[in-house]
């Protein structure tokens, strides 16, 4: 159930003997020495300790006081130290830290800057102000602390917190505040490129040294001519990617066109499409298929329909979208253009958005106030809103015509799998052990939410084997039907482990044990006349090295086995990761493959993107084979699963989730297939 944010590039993933050692840093890495804070006022001193940078941490001694919720404009207790940086880039901070006997209440500061910026170019965590980021050692409430670890300014597991821009490239202050007294401190790293996106060391019993740097640039070499882009050397500046070659950016990442037209990073798919790669300013940019230019930043985010290096003229698409005139109504075979340039379509009375099924069906189109609406076949008016929301019977645009009346006949069945083919409904979600958000343990309750859901097959990890009777009879009741169950515990001595259920019988079961205290069941079954063979997993929470090697061993476990093949689980580990990447060698994310075609829904408090929550991110996937020609993806689904008239929540996870009782800390996670 929990996760540690090692995210790694999957050409850049380091085996970390902890054993006291120095690790080199570029020179636009910030690596500072706290305890040389050359300002320390109020309860910070300078302690001697053999095991920290530079023989020496910055103390705040314990005094038993409260701790402070909102940083101070004129703190009595803080250090400054002074650092370089460059405006126009991210960075992320990491602070090596440890508590007083390892205690979890002590373990939090305030960080503030001179001239910070958000990722909106506005000012925030300045030096003056009550705005601050947060650094807390415990990775959540009961994760525990053990000896050094490293730590950014994001809360929750799975959760990077905001990177940081700064307003002008030069000299900057950084200004450590007390949050909670009887915490140490000896390396604040900025990182632009090499701790981006992973972090300098571990969470726990870290003694990892990092060599100390400004952020000063290095002297300005003697210009030569610019070399042919390779893996060794950053692509120049303002690089334009014709097909087929490559751009190196500043973190040393491969990016590749495809003939295809498919954007690749370190040969990895990145979710984003289009028809030019720009690198300019240290950024890397893709020209998407709506026309607009998308920045990566972890995930790609639209910067606009203007050339964002200032090159030449984007390219013209072809028809050029205007927005569709207000009060639009689609009639069969034309199309709506939306204010977002998304082209709305009919086909055979299923809705596409850009050409893609969005699982919404009706009769009929309306825009409004630059709004999409359908005309649903429970004669409702839906609302489309990266999903489709009933708004009613009435017809939401005004309009003078009245909406269609439904010919008398009985509600129409779902539109129907395509002849000789057959749904298969995927779940994969954690269990959380019966215990809802409430902290009141349940499997009734569990089970009215699977059989709501109502999978055809489902991974749930987190439940112990001497409650899955008790489980199995709320469900048959609440369903009226059989469900065929396989069970293998978490590892040898426990009871705890990964549960598959499923209407379909079994053909045959099996498990593995694997490194790390982990396991994955296996049951195969038949679908349609096709063989489905389903995997259930839990993968480790502390260590990406760990995860990447359990990976290693699950893929090598379902290699033994026909397609098709799905494997679901909780990973412990967001999209971005060495271990998810690793996995996309041989299996779609389903959810990434969803969105990418406007078919996967969540809910407004967790909007459809890359990391879309199943925790505090997304953690929970259905993995289905890239080489199973007989599964085709239909749509995906994080289902909001809160009563929100239950506001008893115990179990906070610091999201907006938080703001009704769940059956888990945990959400679903839904995938809809076609077995061809």
């Amino acid at each position: 159930m929990t996760v540690r944010r090692l995210i790694l590039f999957f050409a850049f993933i380091p085996v970390l003997i902890l054993v006291g050692f120095v690790k080199s840093s570029s020179a636009q890495e910030v690596v500072l020495y706290a305890s040389q804070a050359p300002v320390k006022v109020g309860n910070w001193t300078a302690a001697a300790d053999s095991t920290a940078a530079g023989g020496a941490r910055l103390s705040n001694t314990d005094l038993g006081a409260a701790k402070i919720t909102t940083a101070s404009s004129s703190p009595k207790d803080y250090v400054e130290l002074s650092f370089s940086a460059s405006s126009g880039r991210p960075y992320r901070l990491w602070i090596r830290g440890r508590t007083l006997n390892n205690s979890p209440y002590n373990d939090s500061v305030f960080v503030q800057f001179s001239g910070s910026l958000n990722a909106s170019g506005s000012a925030v965590y300045r030096i003056g102000t009550t705005s601050a980021a947060e650094v807390n050692l415990e990775d959540c409430s009961g994760c525990g602390v053990s000896g050094w670890g490293w730590q950014d300014n994001g809360w929750g597991i799975g959760v990077y917190g905001p990177e940081i821009w700064f307003q002008s490239t030069g000299t900057q202050t950084i200004r450590i505040q007390v949050r909670e007294d009887g915490f140490s401190i000896d390396q604040i790293v900025l990182s632009p490129g090499s701790y981006l996106y992973s972090p300098p060391g571990a969470l726990k019993n870290d003694s990892v040294i990092l060599a100390a740097s400004s952020g000063a640039p290095s002297p300005t070499p003697t210009p030569t001519p610019t070399p042919t882009p390779t893996s060794s050397g950053e692509s120049a500046n303002n690089t334009r990617l014709p097909p087929e070659t490559q751009i190196v950016d500043s973190t040393g990442a491969v990016w590749t066109r495809t003939a295809t037209g498919a954007i690749l990073r370190n040969g990895a798919g990145t979710g984003g499409t289009g028809s030019q790669i720009l690198y300019c300013n240290r950024l890397v940019y893709v020209l998407g298929t709506d026309s607009q230019w998308y920045r990566w930043n972890g995930g790609w985010t639209a910067t606009g329909f203007v050339d964002p290096c200032g090159g030449g003229a984007t390219p013209t698409p072809t028809p050029t979208l205007v927005e569709s005139s207000n009060n639009t109504r689609l009639p069969p075979a034309t199309s709506i253009v939306d204010s977002g340039l998304n082209v709305w379509t009919i086909s055979n009375s299923a809705i596409l958005r850009n050409g893609a099924g969005t699982s919404g069906t009706g009769s009929q189109i309306l825009y409004c106030s630059r709004i999409v609406y359908v005309y649903g076949s429970d004669s409702q008016w839906y609302r489309w809103n990266n999903g489709w929301a009933a708004v009613g019977y009435t017809d939401p645009c005004g309009g003078t015509t009245a909406s269609p009346t439904p010919t008398p006949t009985p509600t129409p069945t779902p539109t129907p799998a395509p002849s000789g083919s057959t749904s298969l409904r995927v779940l994969s979600f954690n269990g959380s052990f019966g215990t809802g958000t409430d902290a009141v343990r349940l499997f009734d309750r569990t089970a009215q939410y699977v059989a709501s859901i109502n999978p055809d097959i489902a991974g749930i990890c987190e439940i112990p084997s001497e409650n899955i009777s008790a489980l199995i009879s709320s469900l048959q009741n609440l369903t009226g039907r059989t469900w065929y169950w396989y069970h293998i515990p978490k590892y040898s001595g426990t009871t705890e482990g990964n549960l598959i259920l499923s209407k379909y019988p079994f053909s045959s079961t099996s498990g593995r044990y694997m490194s790390g205290y982990r396991s994955v069941a296996q049951a195969t079954i038949s679908v349609g006349g096709r063989t489905i063979n389903f995997f259930a997993t839990h993968l480790d929470p502390d260590s990406s090295t760990t995860r990447y090697n359990q990976v290693g061993e699950l893929m090598a476990f379902a290699s033994g086995f026909s397609e098709s093949r799905i494997i679901v689980g909780d990973f412990n580990a967001g999209p971005d990761t060495s271990e998810s990447v690793r996995m996309t060698s041989a299996y779609y994310d389903s959810w990434v493959r969803a969105m990418n075609a406007g078919a996967a829904v969540a809910y407004p408090d967790n909007p459809v993107y890359l990391h879309t929550r199943t925790r505090r991110g997304r953690i929970d996937y259905v993995w289905h084979s890239i080489y199973s020609p007989n599964l085709v993806l239909q749509s995906t689904q994080i289902p909001d699963t809160r009563n929100l008239s239950q506001t008893n929540v115990v179990v906070l996870l610091g999201t907006l989730d938080d703001k009704g009782v769940r059956p888990s800390d945990h959400n679903p996670m839904i995938a809809n297939f076609i077995v061809q």
